[in-house]
């Protein structure tokens, strides 16, 4: 990202503007994946001690701090960069909570926290997205003792790559995507056996990811505004392009899909799908969200067939399809 500013969004410095050092490698967390991380983290952040790595814009932990975070410990290897970090604190009033640290991530945590330091409560991993790092960071930040009983540890990662590997006792609490990120939030397991997680606190965390169906021949106005509607209510919004077997469309399924990515390119939380089959299946989804018309007729519970008959009246709420 050339330069610029990033905004806070939420808290007692919601609003406020971080400057953004004119570096290659400073990519600041999304505004739309850091609202939904936030909410995620929300039940957590009162009082927490938190650790953002690859600080960059610093977005991730004055965030933190702005929502009822104790304080922050921001690490960069670029001088500039942590300048501009220790600039904003200074503006934002928060030379006492917030702590700028001039070093290479990996050598930092490579050795255990010094005497008297109290571990982290919650971890923000978001290396530079040429790099493939995250597992290292995660078994580094368990081995060295950086973090509490039950510490939230987020993830991000070009949305090319694969999940990081967890440490032995990490539960993998939500995962989303947008646009060319993906993330994810794990917990150091508070009880010490992987897989204890408490159920009902999955439930609780798991992102809502709204699916709408259609032949989309080609996207049109009415379909942009209801897409905007949905991405303002939903963490997630796929746009399933049917391969509609029954009809000959004027454009192909190809031509289709692409015509929507380049309508919708600028929502940061919606993605285009082609799809066949069931609609449950699209995305590998543990909740669909049906978005758009009713089906006509009605079909069983189990999801919509790809290219099956809608109605045109828009509908008036959201069903959910479990």
């Amino acid at each position: 990202m050339a330069g610029g500013r990033i905004r806070i969004i939420g808290g007692r410095w919601r609003g406020r503007r971080l400057q953004v050092a004119d570096r290659p490698d400073v990519r600041p967390t999304p505004d739309r994946v850091r609202e939904t991380l936030f909410n995620w983290l929300a039940p957590d952040l009162a009082g927490a001690r938190c650790l953002d790595l690859f600080a960059g814009s610093g977005a991730l932990g004055f965030e933190a701090v702005s929502r009822g975070a104790a304080g922050a410990v921001l690490i960069d290897r670029d001088p500039a960069v942590a300048a501009r970090l220790g600039r904003d604190r200074t503006r934002l009033g928060a030379d006492a909570s917030v702590q700028v640290v001039e070093a290479d991530a990996l050598a930092w945590l490579a050795r255990p926290p010094p005497p008297g330091t109290a571990p982290f409560d919650l971890v923000f991993v978001d290396p530079p997205h040429r790099l493939d790092v995250h597992s290292r960071v995660a078994a580094a930040l368990q081995e060295h003792g950086w973090l509490a009983r039950g510490a939230r540890v987020y993830l991000e990662a070009a949305r090319r790559r694969a999940p990081p590997r967890l440490p032995a006792g990490w539960t993998l609490l939500g995962s989303g995507r947008a646009g060319d990120v993906r993330y994810h939030l794990a917990s150091r397991d508070s009880r010490g056996s992987p897989g204890s997680q408490d159920q009902e606190e999955r439930r609780s965390i798991m992102e809502k990811v709204a699916v709408y169906p259609g032949t989309f021949d080609p996207i049109h106005n009415g379909h942009t505004g209801l897409i905007n509607r949905a991405s303002r209510l939903f963490d997630r919004v796929i746009v399933a392009v049917a391969v509609s077997a029954g009809k000959n469309p004027c454009f192909s399924l190809g031509e289709r899909v692409g015509l929507a990515s380049e309508v919708l390119k600028d929502f940061g939380n919606v993605s285009v799908e082609p799809f066949e089959g069931l609609l449950v299946h699209v995305g590998e989804l543990q909740l669909v969200l049906e978005v758009g018309h009713r089906p006509k007729p009605p079909h069983h519970d189990a999801g919509l067939p790809a290219g099956g008959e809608m109605h045109q009246e828009p509908l008036e709420r959201f069903d959910a399809h479990v």
